[in-house]
């Protein structure tokens, strides 16, 4: 799929390669990360709490720790890049999990492959538990008809941090996603299994009202395209349609 209009922002991420790595809690362990793919673990919680994730690096190399969901979507308090008391290769990242179940840990690496050291703990806490969303990973998308239009709310103050929506086009042609509303919303676009690196990203591309973001790309029949609805705001209601030119 390939970005066709305007105000659109490619957002790049290193993928990850290969089946996620236990990563017990508790305990440290040695790994290493290459620039061309990032270094994934998988983590099992038995109920809601705050995840902590630390990688220690003396090799002088630039890395960078996400904390996602099972999906592969980074949480929204689980990015850490920050290189603690300035030192680059050391991370620490600390997520709030608001149910039992697996999440993915990635360890990405700027500069040139790094070896490291990672240790994850767990405060198992009931207050930080939050209510099931029921479209809020891209595993749990909401069909999306071409043509149709959608309402959603979206409420980050209550955990529901995303809606989410899989489209499968009909036919080859352009594809343009729209949002309209009055409250502030961020558009994106993702193809199938890369859920950490957005094809299309739209934020203000209308400036006569906050939600109204459009985006345009190629597709293809019967390939998978998935759409994210986000706020920067304690709320947002918005309605979403796709419409289609094409062969």
């Amino acid at each position: 799929m390939l970005l066709r209009v305007f105000f659109v922002t490619v957002v790049a991420a290193i993928p990850a390669r290969g089946e996620p790595t236990p990563l017990p809690l508790g305990q440290t362990q040695h790994g290493s990360a290459d620039t061309d793919a990032a270094t994934v673990y998988r983590v099992s919680v038995d109920g809601p709490g705050v995840l902590t994730v630390a990688v220690r690096s003396d090799q002088g190399f630039d890395l960078g720790v996400e904390i996602a969901d099972v999906d592969g979507q980074t949480l929204p308090d689980g990015y850490g890049d920050f290189d603690d008391f300035g030192k680059m290769g050391d991370e620490q990242v600390a997520a709030t999990l608001g149910a039992a179940g697996d999440y993915l840990v990635y360890v990405m690496a700027y500069e040139q492959q790094a070896g490291y050291v990672i240790g994850a703990t767990f405060l198992p806490m009931p207050e930080a538990a939050l209510p099931e969303d029921p479209h809020g990973r891209p595993g749990t998308a909401a069909p999306m008809e071409v043509g149709r239009k959608t309402g959603g709310t979206i409420r980050p103050a209550r955990g529901d941090h995303y809606d989410w929506y899989v489209i499968t086009p009909a036919r080859n042609g352009v594809m343009t996603i729209y949002t309209r509303g009055d409250d502030d919303v961020v558009l994106e676009a993702y193809e199938p299994g890369e859920y950490r690196e957005a094809i299309a990203w739209a934020d203000e591309t209308d400036q006569t009202a906050g939600g109204n973001e459009s985006i345009s790309l190629d597709v293809h029949e019967n390939e998978r395209l998935y759409v994210r609805v986000s706020t920067y705001a304690e709320s947002a209601d918005y309605v979403i349609t796709a419409g289609m030119v094409g062969e």
